[in-house]
């Protein structure tokens, strides 16, 4: 299983998608993997209903506090501080800050293979709906309004930014 994953990381990569992302994560504490599921959903399955929501989010939340963000709190520390300590040899901490990345990057993976565990192969279609945009934006704000973020202008615009790269990356790709 990779198509969220694979998903994930074409939107991600889209233009100023990964500073909404890392901007709706760090300033509003929203779960990066839980939107590209839910713009996943809305774009392969149809709208996002609020049972799967709630199944989804609360793995991922868990999954997130006790895996995903100690492992990043490492990695963070020793970025800005761990590895500017006179007794930690700079190069190996950047090294072993390098393999910590990489490991809180296949946690994240292996988050979103449980995820997408969660919606039956025989639900996903093809190509993306012509209200993938509607239904994601709509997921979103379900999912916003579930983990208490308040949808104000910023968040709203940031959630657009992610809209809009994952209806234009599906376009550009041919339906089966």
């Amino acid at each position: 299983m990779s198509k969220l994953w694979d998903f994930s990381v074409s939107t991600y990569d889209s233009p100023s998608v990964s500073e909404a992302c890392l901007s709706l994560q760090n300033d509003y504490g929203a779960d990066v993997n839980m939107l590209f599921f839910c713009c996943w959903v809305s774009a392969y399955v149809g709208e996002l209903d609020s049972d799967l929501l709630v199944k989804a989010a609360r793995f991922s939340g868990q999954w997130t506090y006790d895996v995903v963000l100690p492992i990043r709190s490492a990695r963070r520390w020793l970025k800005h501080t761990g590895c500017h300590v006179n007794e930690v040899p700079s190069e190996a901490c950047i090294v072993l800050r390098g393999k910590i990345k990489a490991v809180e990057l296949e946690t994240e993976k292996l988050q979103q293979e449980v995820l997408e565990s969660l919606v039956p192969c025989d639900q996903l279609s093809q190509h993306v709906s012509e209200q993938a945009a509607v239904a994601g934006m709509d997921a979103l704000k379900l999912y916003a309004e579930y983990v208490g973020i308040k949808v104000s202008d910023d968040v709203q615009r940031k959630f657009s930014l992610i809209i809009d790269a994952v209806v234009a990356d599906r376009a550009l790709q041919p339906s089966a």
